[in-house]
């Protein structure tokens, strides 16, 4: 099949700073699909130093979107006139998109298209009606209730998102993790002695910053942890804009030596980082719930899957575990969000147990392999896109 993607806000490949795991998502669902034999024409934002039309890994990439541009920080400065200007010019820019869009669509005759939900998603949907070529929805954190009714099949990971009239449309499924890639590795001794940990025990957090990942509060069990064993090193894989606020406050708790940030780092790393921890962490705070109404339930950090397949033992926070990813006392522990005690107590409880440590994590790389992975996720997909393209 001829497959249309469409990514509106997400940079793919990451580039820095947001989205790194709505990037990887786009990737590895379209290098999946090609793998499996589809041509995949992937729509998504040009980033900073990114070409506007690219192939990688057999993906045919087209950057036709743009992120909001100086015009649009010029008016947001003042609230007031932003509160007047913002419907006017999102509606230029998502028409404009859809013109161009609308150019690209019947150039490569796609047999269907799959899109990321986004603000421009009930615009875009138009077009697609008038083009005749059935829509796929995928939604991971928000969407437009008028592009519900028009799309022929809805994907997310929990039905009880979307309004019950809608349920007949709505497939349920769990986003993936390459478990070719993230897999347990030996020899990280070279890792080790570049951030100088020696026999440390490490404790991770993968992220991109955002204030409702919860670093805060793991600096906070930090401190605790760290009270009782100075041996213990956590560290922090990635960057955004908020990190300049999460070191300094490391700095005045005096925790300096026992914390890390790598920074951004390339996404083939991220597994070799993983590999020298001993216990990793999703610490989630309440403020994944306050974003909006059900959002803990679309949860599934993918960071969490990449630990899983990793075979490491992972802590995570009751709002970022609704799905239930996280089995408790068999693939990691379930701790309250916004306890940094109770975070400190998880952490404490596995670094002095090795053997749990190793159970855990046997265990969590048996069941990404049996459900979390992107081939399977993608086998599930490729029925969609048939049966939507055979109702048509």
């Amino acid at each position: 099949m001829k497959i249309c993607y469409i990514v509106r806000l997400i940079d793919v490949p990451y580039v820095s700073g947001i989205c790194a795991g709505g990037s990887t998502h786009a990737y590895e669902v379209s290098r999946n699909l090609v793998k499996n034999g589809h041509t995949v024409y992937l729509f998504c934002p040009q980033g900073v130093g990114q070409k506007k039309r690219e192939e990688l890994d057999g993906i045919n990439i087209s950057r036709l979107f743009k992120h909001d541009g100086k015009i649009c920080l010029f008016f947001k400065k003042n609230a007031y006139i932003w509160n007047i200007t913002r419907p006017f010019f999102y509606f230029l820019k998502y028409f404009k998109e859809s013109i161009l869009l609308t150019r690209a669509l019947l150039s490569f005759k796609c047999d269907v298209i799959y899109e990321r939900s986004s603000q421009a998603t009930r615009i875009f949907c138009l077009f697609y009606r008038l083009l005749k070529i059935p829509f796929v929805l995928e939604i991971n954190d928000f969407y437009e209730p008028f592009s519900l009714r028009l799309a022929k099949f809805i994907v997310t990971p929990n039905k009880v998102v979307i309004p019950k009239c809608y349920h007949a449309k709505v497939k349920a499924m769990p986003w993936g993790v390459n478990i070719a890639i993230f897999k347990p590795l030996e020899g990280s001794g070279e890792l080790r002695s570049r951030y100088g940990l020696g026999n440390k025990k490490v404790v991770t957090l993968v992220c991109s910053g955002f204030i409702w990942h919860g670093i805060e509060d793991l600096i906070s069990a930090a401190a605790l942890v760290i009270n009782k064993d100075k041996e213990i090193v956590f560290m922090i894989v990635g960057g955004g804009d908020y990190f300049s606020v999460f070191k300094d406050r490391v700095n005045s708790l005096g925790l300096t030596k026992n914390f890390i940030f790598t920074g951004p780092v390339d996404y083939l790393m991220v597994p070799e980082l993983i590999a020298l921890s001993d216990i990793t962490v999703a610490p989630y705070s309440s403020l994944l719930r306050k974003l909006g109404k059900n959002r803990e339930l679309y949860a599934t950090p993918l960071k969490v899957l990449e630990y899983m397949a990793c075979a490491k033992p992972t802590v995570i926070t009751d709002v970022a575990n609704k799905n239930g990813i996280i089995e408790h006392m068999v693939t990691g522990l379930v701790v309250k969000e916004d306890s940094p005690s109770e975070l400190a107590d998880a952490v404490s409880y596995l670094a002095k147990d090795e053997q749990l440590r190793t159970a855990m994590g046997r265990k969590a790389r048996e069941v990404v392999e049996n459900k979390f992975s992107w081939q399977l996720h993608v086998e599930e997909l490729e029925e969609i896109f048939v049966n939507s393209a055979k109702f048509s």
